[in-house]
């Protein structure tokens, strides 16, 4: 009889530190091993390199980590219709990308977005040089608003515009631009 653990973390091959996922992978290698051949599946190896994290922030609130996940998931989809784009998920962009979005995920769900910019230049030039990009973030702005009821600062906007401005550069470059 093979026994089957579920796990609510999915995102296995996105996982920004590989080092943690292959730690947990040695962890649950013994197990699929047993006489008992119990069945775990590989992204469990993701929920114990959460606890990895965790330990090391000292965060324990898995109604956090659940909530930031699905606000990641989110944001990464917004961001995928919106360009109609193939994310590579082996680049470094898309690692510096999702563990951006990520950290603001979690800034969003604790409720510790970054404050206004004081200097709003960089802000304005940014917005001008990077219009699709600012569509985008003004599309997470208003998912925002309505699911969180928070507003987002520039500063938030410019970080959001700059990491997508980057995974976009990516995947153009890659010539995988508008592959859905």
């Amino acid at each position: 009889e093979r026994v089957s653990a579920d796990t609510f973390f999915c995102f296995i091959h996105d996982f920004p530190d590989p080092v943690r996922v292959l730690l947990g992978i040695f962890f649950i290698r013994p197990l699929h091993q047993d006489k008992e051949r119990i069945e775990i599946p590989s992204a469990e190896a993701g929920n114990i390199a959460w606890h990895f994290i965790n330990a090391e922030t000292g965060s324990h609130d898995s109604i956090n980590r659940v909530a930031i996940a699905a606000t990641t998931e989110d944001i990464l989809n917004i961001v995928r219709y919106t360009f109609g784009i193939t994310y590579r998920k082996d680049t470094i962009a898309w690692s510096r990308y999702l563990t951006h979005v990520q950290l603001f995920a979690e800034r969003l769900v604790t409720g510790t977005l970054l404050p206004e910019e004081p200097d709003h230049m960089l802000y304005e030039q940014l917005q001008q040089t990077c219009r699709k990009e600012f569509m985008c973030v003004d599309r997470i702005r208003v998912y925002v608003e309505e699911k969180f009821r928070q507003k987002l600062s520039s500063q938030e906007q410019m970080y959001l515009a700059i990491h997508l401005h980057r995974i976009l550069s990516d995947v153009i470059a890659s010539g995988e631009d508008n592959q859905g």
